[in-house]
């Protein structure tokens, strides 16, 4: 009897572990930076850090039950190393599960990064972003990146 509790117990553990949730999104955020942009006026710098309004991206996790994680990975062949992407969290949306963390700005590189965990549904979850380490010094040039958002 009791081998067969064990099967059926490790069973049940495998496919609770298989089981995949979901990530949409929506939105993005594209920023050019010209002469307006100077603090103040012709001979100035740029403004030292970027903001994108809070919920430029709006992201779902669906299709779950139990604890998640949401990283977020940079990847772009063209991007000056003095600059930062940073990304937060700037609301819970709703559902019936919870979440936390990510509410202070998180730095993004190449790698996946930790931006909040939760459990169960959630949706509409509000996402900003931040440029840091803009300048005059950094060559003119269309600087492109994307960001890939994934749940586990």
């Amino acid at each position: 009897m009791k081998p067969t509790l064990r099967q059926a117990f490790i069973a049940v553990l495998l496919t609770s572990q298989l089981s995949a949730a979901d990530l949409s999104s929506s939105g993005d955020w594209v920023e050019s930076l010209d002469a307006s942009n100077l603090v103040s006026g012709a001979g100035t710098d740029l403004p030292a850090n970027l903001e994108s309004i809070s919920g430029t991206t709006i992201l779902n996790v669906s299709n779950v039950t139990g604890a998640w994680r949401v990283t977020a990975r940079r990847s772009g062949s063209t991007w000056d190393s003095h600059v930062t992407l940073y990304v937060r969290r700037t609301s819970a949306g709703s559902g019936t599960g919870s979440i936390s963390g990510g509410d202070g700005y998180m730095e993004v590189t190449g790698g996946d990064s930790e931006i909040f965990t939760g459990e169960d549904a959630r949706s509409s979850i509000a996402v900003q972003y931040k440029l840091t380490g803009l300048a005059n010094n950094i060559p003119p040039a269309t600087y492109l990146s994307s960001l890939t958002f994934t749940v586990q």
